[in-house]
């Protein structure tokens, strides 16, 4: 019986035991349609904001090594694909985005459009905005910034810009589990009606994701050094030694249907983060806008986002074209190959304080999910 794509999804990221991961290995070997299963979930995009990035990066960024049998096994004859789904594609072409950069740059995205409040305030409310704009990074972007963080001409090293630190869930707790309805809403924090049918498709499993909490402490002096050499704006002198903290909440993952034939629908609450006081927020937002590296299409476009108590942007690459749309009366984003008619569709939306998205599903039927989804 081919395994259902919670399990798939678990096997992708390294969290399941070495017995369950030499089961899925053996599987797959054997099985050319969970195969390219196993490939189609990896291309798609995992998340559709930037404050993820950052975790995305400093975990994954290196390819790491997904769990598996030793080697002689038959299972370990079928390696684990190890392209990663959705920005992960990104993150391999582009070996700097990692880590640092990644902290960087969402932070310079984060305070696009958050100036003169405070800061933890804005970050709590970073999931509950009422607007959402499309903000576009083009091949030619990205190549300016490979070069410049790969280091060529000596520009920029930015791993000296600052230190990222993940603390994962504590080691009892099992990253990835498979729960019953009645178990979601004390461990996600979320009230949600998960139907046992939807558009014709049993639920076949439900599982509990716990994500880490992650620490930017930026370098102020060294940034600040490279900032005054190429003509920038400093960054507030008080922000030296302190940090942002950025708590993730669980994700609940739920599939629904045959595997091959079903999706999977996505649900989480806000994240968090915690700021330092008494910083300068116009001062830091400023800095961050004018940061010599960042290509100018992309800082004219965060730049020109002038609502921004309620706008929160979204990144979009070649790979991952990203258009906006309203879901349930709330604007909402959706990526996909450009074709509505096409399953490579992922759907996310704001619902009752939490956010919800949907994989593996034509555009016009993902919608009509989302009208039963409460």
């Amino acid at each position: 019986m081919c395994p259902e794509e919670g399990l798939l999804q678990a096997y992708l990221d390294g969290e399941l035991d070495a017995e369950m991961t030499g089961r899925v290995a053996g599987h797959l070997a054997a099985c050319a349609a969970c195969r390219q299963r196993l490939q189609a979930l990896e291309e798609l995009a995992g998340s559709v904001t930037a404050a993820l990035q950052a975790y995305e990066q400093e975990t994954e960024a290196a390819g790491r090594p997904l769990r598996a049998p030793g080697p002689g096994s038959m299972a370990s004859r079928y390696q684990p694909l190890t392209k990663r789904r959705g920005i992960g594609n990104m993150i391999r072409q582009h070996k700097w985005f990692s880590g640092v950069a990644a902290a960087v740059l969402a932070l310079v995205i984060f305070l696009s459009w958050a100036p003169g409040r405070s800061l933890a305030a804005q970050f709590l409310n970073v999931f509950r905005m009422e607007k959402i704009q499309v903000v576009k990074i083009t091949p030619e972007d990205m190549a300016q910034l490979d070069k410049l963080f790969n280091g060529q001409g000596g520009e920029v090293d930015i791993r000296n810009f600052g230190r990222v630190e993940v603390q994962k869930p504590d080691k009892a707790e099992v990253k990835v589990k498979q729960v019953k309805p009645d178990q979601v809403a004390a461990l996600s924090g979320l009230q949600l009606d998960l139907p046992a049918t939807l558009v014709g498709r049993e639920r076949a499993a439900i599982y509990i994701e716990q994500a880490p909490t992650i620490t930017f402490t930026p370098d102020v002096e060294k940034l600040n050094s490279y900032l005054q050499k190429h003509g920038g704006v400093l960054l507030p002198a008080n922000l030296a030694g302190k940090s942002f903290t950025l708590s993730i909440p669980p994700l609940v993952i739920a599939d629904y249907g045959q595997p091959g034939k079903g999706f999977t629908l996505y649900a989480a609450r806000d994240l968090t983060i915690d700021a330092p006081q008494g910083v300068d927020l116009v001062a830091l937002r400023q800095a961050l806008l004018n940061l010599p590296f960042l290509p100018e299409s992309l800082r004219r476009q965060l730049a020109a986002i002038n609502d921004w108590q309620r706008t929160l942007p979204i990144l979009e690459t070649r790979d991952m074209p990203a258009r906006e749309i309203t879901v349930n009366g709330n604007q909402g984003v959706y990526f996909g190959d450009g074709a509505t008619n096409s399953s490579n569709v992922i759907l996310a939306w704001r619902q009752d304080n939490s956010w919800r998205a949907i994989s593996g599903l034509p555009l016009e039927e993902a919608l009509r999910v989302a009208t039963e989804v409460k």
